[in-house]
């Protein structure tokens, strides 16, 4: 996959299958996971509360001194972040039904020639703010629920983990540390796939 800069905006170019399974999934995953209440308080921090964990403990300061701290958090600031967050789904969703098909003449295993599918999207460059925060919120969902480490260091530890894991086993020998591998390096690949989209975005589009 190639991110380039377009007259528009930017396109992602020569997205393989699973490439374009991880960017298809984006709106997608942010939906599901966000099913989870306890993940939510990575996107909607408790006004009060030191931590994400003294939000769940219930300690921390106490919330009948702010009230109405508390009270215009869940009437106004909430409710308004959900509506932001809902509409860059929505955006980014609506960009993805524009995706286009190709082949390319390549090689296959053990030599044989024949055609490889890609996708390719143009994104316009006003969406970029829709985008970087649907990327943000699938990320901080992912390393809530699946405990995934905001670090190439971790990323790679756990590719290692699982090329290690990848050599055929012995007659007899237990299948089940592989079986377990395989769906932690996925979502590891799927987490550090959106953190690179999101640091070319950062990094090119947007003015921070």
């Amino acid at each position: 996959m190639r991110i380039v800069l377009s007259q528009k905006g930017w396109v992602f170019d020569g997205l393989s299958g699973l490439e374009w399974l991880f960017l298809q999934r984006l709106p997608v995953l942010v939906n599901e996971l966000s099913a989870d209440e306890g993940a939510l308080l990575r996107l909607y921090p408790d006004p009060i509360r030191e931590s994400e964990e003294e939000a769940r403990e219930g300690s921390g300061v106490d919330e009948d001194e702010n009230e109405s701290v508390v009270a215009d958090w869940k009437n106004y600031v909430r409710p308004e972040l959900e509506t932001l967050f809902d509409e860059a789904r929505r955006v980014v969703a609506t960009d993805l039904e524009r995706a286009q098909q190709f082949q390319e003449e390549g090689s296959v295993d053990e030599g044989e020639a024949g055609e490889q599918v890609f996708y390719s999207l143009e994104v316009s460059g006003e969406h970029v703010e829709q985008w970087n925060s649907t990327l943000n919120q699938a990320r901080l969902l992912m390393n809530e629920v699946y405990d995934l480490a905001d670090s190439e260091r971790r990323l790679a530890e756990g590719l290692m983990e699982v090329s290690a894991d990848a050599e055929e086993p012995g007659v007899g020998e237990d299948r089940s540390r592989q079986a377990q591998a395989y769906p932690k390096w996925l979502l590891l690949a799927q987490y550090g796939f959106y953190g690179a989209v999101q640091s070319f975005l950062i990094d090119t589009l947007m003015d921070v």
